[in-house]
């Protein structure tokens, strides 16, 4: 079983987890134990963009490429498929600044 605990800010959650444990509940003990460390937040939560205009940065920001994809994911038996527009795996370490709403690379 693992356990994370995140820290929070205001009622923000980090997203990385502050202490992540692994336990053996068979043998009752930890097996893993990862913690990171974190500046002490002080203050109130910034004023932050909206959702929307988050999602209009991931938009204006986005990166696609073209593959061809099942029309059922589940189903690889299925003969029919379509060419479509998917994020590129870049697109994984993009987020947007909640308070310029610009966009950053991220490591997480």
């Amino acid at each position: 079983m693992a356990l994370a605990i995140y820290p929070l800010h205001g009622k923000v959650r980090a997203a990385v987890p502050y202490v992540t444990a692994t336990i053996d509940l068979q043998r009752n003990g930890v097996t893993s134990l990862e913690t990171n460390v974190y500046p002490v937040l002080v203050g109130s939560t910034p004023t932050v963009i909206s959702k929307e205009e988050a999602i209009k940065a991931f938009v204006n920001g986005l990166d696609v490429e073209k593959r061809y994809v099942y029309v059922n994911d589940f189903d690889h038996k299925s003969s029919s498929s379509k060419l479509v527009y998917l994020p590129t795996n870049k697109m994984r370490s993009i987020a947007v600044d909640a308070v310029t709403g610009a966009l950053i690379h991220s490591s997480h």
